[in-house]
């Protein structure tokens, strides 16, 4: 893996260090699962994500070595089965982590493929298979807090391009207290060179640029009331000092005269901050 280095100078009380990976995606398979699955997750491996286990036992030795903490954004699995969520629960439970839910850790993957058909799960759904794979971790996948030498690491779940109502009022509840926030999502804001590069996957992207998607791209994208108020109050609240990201595979640094710093980290790049 590749190792950057960054400085947060946000107020902390004294500075310290932590960890950021994101976007592993395992695709372990076991007796268990069956042998077209098992062919899935070996085209799966193959194809885009041959350096996941590499990555994560890089990451594991690094802490230990260290001792600092470790972030991750999500889509720690590619899709779910019980061997990726048994090696999860193994690293979560070796390594000092906190962690946030991404896309991937709601996919079943009907058919053995990523299709239409599994992003537009029902919300029940959704939340099943989000409280399942929350079980696995040793904390709330759905949205976490931290405070580390007065500053607060916060995590909020915006796997399916929205913040829900109640995430939304505990982020708000936490930035009433004064203190600065980092803030960990798996999908970053909208900014215009995001957009630019990607054409899409990013939260709150402006109504005037989904209208030329096609239907589907909406349906999964396309910001609802309250993530768009959310959005603004992540650009604009004073404690919140940067965003912390994953999704989109390649590692980005928002430019400083940006709304909010924001830094999208690579899926083979282990980020080190010092907080100051």
């Amino acid at each position: 893996m590749k190792i950057v280095e960054n400085t947060l100078k946000v107020g902390a009380q004294k500075p310290f260090k932590f960890l950021h990976m994101t976007d592993t995606h395992l695709t372990i398979t076991d007796s268990s699962d069956s042998a077209e699955r098992v062919a899935f997750a070996k085209q799966r491996r193959n194809a885009y994500f041959s350096t996941a286990d590499e990555c994560l036992e890089f990451a594991q030795n690094y802490c230990e070595k260290t001792g600092y903490l470790l972030v991750h954004t999500g889509d720690l699995v590619d899709f779910i089965t019980p061997a990726n969520l048994n090696k999860s629960k193994q690293f979560a439970e070796k390594t000092e982590m906190l962690f946030i839910a991404g896309n991937h850790e709601i996919h079943t993957c009907p058919n053995n493929v990523f299709c239409e058909e599994d992003f537009t799960l029902d919300l029940y759904n959704k939340q099943k298979n989000l409280a399942s794979t929350n079980e696995y971790f040793t904390n709330d996948i759905d949205f976490f807090l931290r405070e580390i030498n007065g500053v607060n690491l916060v995590g909020i779940n915006n796997y399916d391009y929205r913040i829900s109502a109640e995430n939304f009022a505990k982020l708000k509840s936490v930035a009433a207290k004064g203190k600065p926030i980092i803030l960990f999502m798996h999908i970053p804001l909208y900014e215009q060179k995001l957009y630019e590069r990607m054409g899409g996957a990013l939260l709150s992207i402006p109504d005037s640029l989904m209208n030329s998607q096609r239907e589907f791209i909406k349906f999964e994208q396309q910001a609802d009331e309250t993530t768009k108020e959310a959005a603004e109050f992540i650009r604009n609240c004073p404690e919140i000092k940067c965003t912390v990201c994953g999704h989109l595979h390649f590692d980005f640094e928002s430019p400083n005269d940006s709304k909010i710093k924001q830094y999208v980290t690579g899926m083979t790049t282990l980020r080190e901050f010092t907080v100051e």
